[in-house]
């Protein structure tokens, strides 16, 4: 019984660690530019690479932010992008949450550094 109940934890746990796997932090790093589309996403790029993961038209120094991609919302969507655009004008770095098994590597969250 002890057995089971240790086999059903550490299943539990290899399929949440599995779940989450996907997101991981680029690492502050500096933009470069930034593109609006119709759809009202965006991409953004930055001036070092951020993963062979994101390599989706020949280039690894980009990630993208569109509404439901990787969690975000419409309203998320306008955070995200106010948060970018002070970011970019301020000349300070970004450190965005993406998804790495996508070659478009959607970004989720994005912290600003001081």
């Amino acid at each position: 019984m002890r057995a089971l109940r240790i086999l059903l934890l550490f299943g539990l746990f290899v399929f949440t660690a599995n779940s989450y796997a996907a997101n991981t932090w680029t690492g502050y790093k500096h933009i470069t530019k930034i593109e609006t589309g119709a759809s009202g996403g965006f991409l953004i790029t930055f001036d070092t690479s951020i993963s062979s993961a994101c390599s989706n038209s020949s280039s690894d120094d980009r990630l993208y932010i569109y509404a439901n991609q990787n969690s975000v919302t419409a309203d998320g969507l306008k955070a995200l992008l106010a948060t970018t655009l002070s970011a970019f004008n301020a000349g300070k770095e970004i450190n965005v949450l993406y998804d790495n098994s996508s070659s478009r590597c959607y970004g989720t969250a994005i912290t600003v550094s001081n």
